[in-house]
């Protein structure tokens, strides 16, 4: 689909996602943002655009806007348009999550909207800062192969510079 459909298809699902907790007396925020490879954000579509992204910040008036707990949906965007099955998948996800929301809320366990809020918040913020540790891991080892590969290129290079002279003696 192209990203316009899939923007159209985002804001139609977080919409309806929003109303049912919005009924339930929860501030609900919804946006759509897109990113290029460097993660730089940008509300409107552009040709540098790598991601798609659908989010939608959950809290209420006893919280601040960074204790919201947020269910996203994010896609990849090549060459102007999103798979299908991607789209899908993401979409199942998060209406996935949005269930499981509410049904801790229906449960609730004695605790109150507030508390069940953070407590998704700080579960969230918990797995954002594993997620960034394993890409900084990854980063490294993307590096430490990068350094090698140019360790083994200068080899080379010395080898047939010093050899070439050598083989003419």
């Amino acid at each position: 689909m192209t990203v316009t459909q899939a923007r159209e298809k985002i804001v139609g699902a977080l919409e309806e996602l929003a109303a049912p907790i919005r009924e339930a007396g929860f501030t609900v925020e919804t946006r759509i943002i897109y990113a290029d490879k460097t993660l730089r954000e940008y509300s409107e579509f552009d040709t540098k655009s790598i991601i798609i992204y659908g989010d939608m910040a959950v809290g209420n008036e006893e919280l601040e806007r960074d204790e919201y707990c947020n269910f996203s949906m994010c896609c990849e965007i090549k060459t102007g348009l999103v798979d299908d099955e991607e789209f899908m998948k993401e979409l199942c996800s998060l209406e996935g999550e949005v269930e499981a929301f509410k049904e801790k809320l229906e449960k609730n366990d004695g605790k109150t909207a507030t508390e069940i809020v953070k407590e998704i918040n700080a579960k969230q913020e918990e797995e954002a800062e594993r997620a960034a540790i394993d890409f900084s891991k990854q980063l490294n080892k993307v590096r430490i192969k990068l350094l090698i590969g140019i360790g083994v290129i200068v080899v080379i290079i010395l080898a047939i510079i010093v050899g070439i002279p050598m083989l003419t003696h």
